[in-house]
């Protein structure tokens, strides 16, 4: 499958969250770095199980900084999210989070960094 195709795919299961998970494991847009992604479904060991996941959760990638960013927002209610550096050796990924961020409801986000 394309990588064309298979962000295709994807995007309508985050829109839709009815395609069938065989649709959705092996496409080739799951092998690039440096993007943007969102949580859709989990799936257990083996890939027998899978699941929507029921909330916004996303992970963001920036290659050229070797940054990691993941969050999980809950619309006009607020979001948590987690940023650090990430290191890929193997095809494993590594990371550290440094910064804690935490917005509830219209207060101003409250930023924990380790620095």
């Amino acid at each position: 499958m394309e990588v064309e195709e298979s962000v295709r795919v994807v995007k309508n299961a985050a829109k839709t969250r009815k395609v069938p998970r065989e649709e959705i494991m092996g496409m080739a847009a799951f092998s690039a770095i440096g993007r943007t992604w969102m949580l859709i479904f989990t799936a257990e060991k083996g890939l027998g199980k899978c699941r929507y996941f029921p909330i916004t959760a996303i992970q963001r990638f920036d290659a050229a900084a070797k940054r990691i960013e993941n969050g999980v927002y809950l619309g006009p209610l607020g979001f948590l999210t987690f940023e650090g550096p990430f290191s890929w050796k193997n095809k494993t990924l590594a990371f550290v989070f440094e910064r804690l961020r935490i917005k509830l409801g219209p207060f101003d986000p409250f930023d924990i960094s380790q620095y």
